[in-house]
């Protein structure tokens, strides 16, 4: 019997705000993150590890722990915006991004189911 068994790490944006980062000391794009860590068998997270709060800095890519997150004073950025710079962040750092927590609304209403077959 063969058992895969592997720790999983799922990265979910949580606020953007526009300021200078303390890294690379530019004005940037910051998105509050929270890494949740898991053990898991078979790609399913069983057991959780805990989870950590980040600031990331979308021009150079650092990180800075936080213990809450709060977003320093600055405009926010919209949910749209930030879940496609969030996406190009970890294309260019190699993970595969988490899914967006809400589909964009298109305007348009989703598809309807098929009909029932009548009796």
């Amino acid at each position: 019997m063969v058992v895969i068994a592997g720790l999983a790490r799922k990265r979910h944006p949580i606020v953007a705000v526009q300021d200078v980062c303390p890294l690379c000391h530019r004005e940037a794009v910051r998105v509050g993150v929270m890494d949740k860590r898991a053990f898991d068998v078979f790609w399913i997270p069983v057991i959780p590890l805990g989870s950590s709060k980040k600031f990331v800095c979308l021009m150079c890519g650092g990180e800075q722990k936080v213990r809450a997150l709060v977003p320093p004073p600055g405009p926010e950025i919209p949910p749209a915006e930030l879940r496609s710079r969030f996406a190009d962040l970890m294309a260019r750092q190699g993970a595969p991004p988490s899914p967006p927590s809400a589909a964009p609304s298109s305007g348009t209403p989703p598809p309807s189911p098929p009909p029932i077959h009548p009796r």
